[in-house]
């Protein structure tokens, strides 16, 4: 009777195995939905709908679950309709389909700016002319005035507390591991990398830290906090303020909000990181033996362009309270 069990629970083990095995080999072969990979999509914008449906068969036939499709990754002026087919048979196959649509300031060029991602901001100026009998009709005048991201954060909280560009000197360290000089510089002005006379500077791609200081703009308050306002970037910034992260940046507006803020000598360090093409490019005209950067595909040559690099500001502070 004992053997008999014995061999019975053996039997069951050995069902409940091979059942498991079965279970998870199915998992393999046939995943739900939310295991299955999804993938990047590009199409030109003059595929036919039947073209566009033959993608989206194939992809549903080997098991992917959706697909991304960048608003400038798919070329040409007519992506929009081509992008709505897409969607139209995403939906009847049973497939995720999700479209980002970025701006031109974004990297697409492509996207039409009636299309794009947009940040409507505004501010007013009333005018008010001295001429006799004309002051209602120029006092009803309203002009619209270009403001840096720092202003317009005043103007919706109210205050007023915008200090002027920090002037610097910054204190700028490059990483001497990919061709930067060994020493901090100092930048009496922020200016493209690529305009420094430096070549290390120059056609150095990777991060470097700017460092300064700064006093809490009139009207600060112990508790308030400040909106950084670094300009413009090329490309990523990486914001700490008296040694605390502030948070990181990489499209306008290129802002960040601190509270550890002092009133005298708040310590502001700002970590930049441009693209790769600047160093491939002075790469591409030095032996193999000497080059920093290694690639298979590296389609430029000594003397193209270069890209535009690092903080270029003008960089403010603006206080928006507590």
């Amino acid at each position: 009777m004992v053997m008999m069990r014995i061999a019975l629970f053996a039997a069951c083990a050995v069902c409940v195995a091979l059942a498991g095995e079965r279970s998870l080999e199915q998992g393999f072969v046939d995943p739900p939905k939310v295991n299955r990979p999804q993938v990047w999509w590009w199409f030109d914008a003059t595929a036919p709908d039947a073209a566009i449906t033959r993608d989206l068969e194939g992809l549903k036939r080997v098991g992917i679950s959706g697909f991304h499709i960048y608003g400038g990754s798919v070329t040409g002026k007519g992506w929009l309709p081509r992008a709505k087919w897409a969607l139209h048979e995403a939906n009847r196959l049973g497939l995720d389909g999700i479209v980002m649509i970025g701006a031109a300031g974004c990297g697409h060029r492509e996207t039409d700016p009636r299309h794009a991602q947009k940040d409507l901001v505004f501010t007013e100026a009333r005018m008010e002319s001295r001429r006799p009998g004309c002051e209602t009709h120029e006092a009803a005048k309203m002009a619209a005035l270009p403001v840096s991201a720092a202003k317009m954060a005043a103007l919706r909280t109210g205050r007023t507390g915008v200090s002027p560009v920090l002037p610097g000197p910054w204190s700028v360290a490059f990483d001497s591991a990919w061709g930067g000089p060994k020493e901090p510089v100092t930048f009496d002005t922020l200016v493209d990398w690529t305009v420094r006379p430096e070549p290390g500077i120059r056609h150095y791609s990777g991060t470097a830290t700017y460092r300064t200081t700064f006093d809490a703009p009139s009207g600060w308050q112990p508790g308030d906090s400040l909106r950084i306002d670094l300009g413009t970037v090329h490309e990523v910034a990486t914001v700490f303020v008296n040694g605390t992260l502030a948070g990181t940046v990489w499209t306008a507006p290129y802002a960040v909000t601190a509270s550890n803020v002092k009133e005298k000598g708040t310590v502001l360090e700002v970590r930049v990181t441009n693209l790769w093409p600047n160093r491939l490019i002075y790469d591409a005209g030095l032996p193999e033996g000497e080059r920093l950067t290694h690639t298979n595909i590296n389609p430029y040559k000594p003397g193209d362009p270069l890209l535009p690099s690092g903080l270029l500001g003008p960089v403010q502070v603006v206080n928006v309270g507590s």
